[in-house]
């Protein structure tokens, strides 16, 4: 949510102070992003209280958002997934999300599952990978490849990494589908594109057993270094094994 900066802070609050609930949650908003030239939370919370009272669902998130932080009110998860609900009732996908996720928190998988659906069904890249995830662990929701392989795919052709990168391992495993490791690196490599560690470290792997490619110690421990980088603890590792054996090391992995 942005402020906008066209119209000064006094149009905005006069439009607020009229009632209009978009100029509230955009003058409150301001407040919460110091964009209105201070920060100011409890001020921010006034705001999006008078716009929630007109069953404005963008407010109704954010207040939301204010309680799960404990910004501008006392931190209240329960206050927090009542603001969240009444926007995820009004088909806010941002709230069905966060409504999924505080679920998913309390281990609740079923309930979790049927707003990470909405969501997921609005286009929300997220959720389709959270949904994917769902159908693969069986948990929520009775386990199906098939079905996590659609949802992942959605998400992965949005372009999100973890989406990207679970396919590729579903490709690499062969579950739900036949092995295909050629597929496999393509779903990797554009995780990698994009920075994804473990992403990383299984292209790596790929270059130690040969899989679709040819057998590189070094391209495998190019790509084992940049999993490191970001911490990655099974590409430090990898390195450690690739660095102190000795040939034919591809038998030691």
């Amino acid at each position: 949510m942005t402020f906008d900066r066209n119209s000064s802070l006094e149009e905005w609050r006069k439009q607020a102070e009229a009632g209009d609930a978009a100029a509230q949650v955009s003058l409150g908003w301001a407040y919460v992003s110091g964009q209105a030239g201070e920060q100011n939370d409890s001020t921010a919370v006034k705001w999006f209280r008078m716009a929630a009272a007109e069953n404005f669902s963008p407010a109704h998130f954010c207040l939301g958002f204010m309680y799960k932080q404990g910004r501008g009110v006392e931190k209240d998860s329960a206050a927090s997934a009542k603001s969240y609900r009444l926007a995820a009732e009004q088909g806010l996908e941002s709230a069905q999300l966060e409504l999924a996720h505080l679920y998913q928190d309390d281990r609740d998988h079923v309930e979790a599952t049927k707003w990470y659906r909405m969501a997921a069904e609005q286009g929300n890249a997220l959720a389709q990978h959270n949904l994917g995830a769902t159908y693969q662990d069986g948990e929520g929701a009775d386990q199906d490849h098939a079905e996590a392989l659609k949802w992942y795919r959605m998400a992965a052709d949005q372009g999100h990494a973890p989406a990207q990168y679970d396919l590729g391992v579903i490709y690499q495993n062969g579950e739900g589908v036949d092995q295909d490791h050629a597929e496999a690196m393509k779903w990797y490599r554009m995780a990698t594109d994009q920075g994804h560690a473990p992403a990383q470290y299984n292209v790596g792997c790929m270059y130690i057993t040969g899989r679709s490619v040819n057998r590189d110690k070094a391209e495998a421990v190019r790509w084992f270094r940049m999993a490191a980088d970001q911490d990655y603890e099974l590409a430090s590792e990898g390195l450690k094994r690739l660095e102190s054996t000795s040939k034919p090391w591809w038998k030691f992995w």
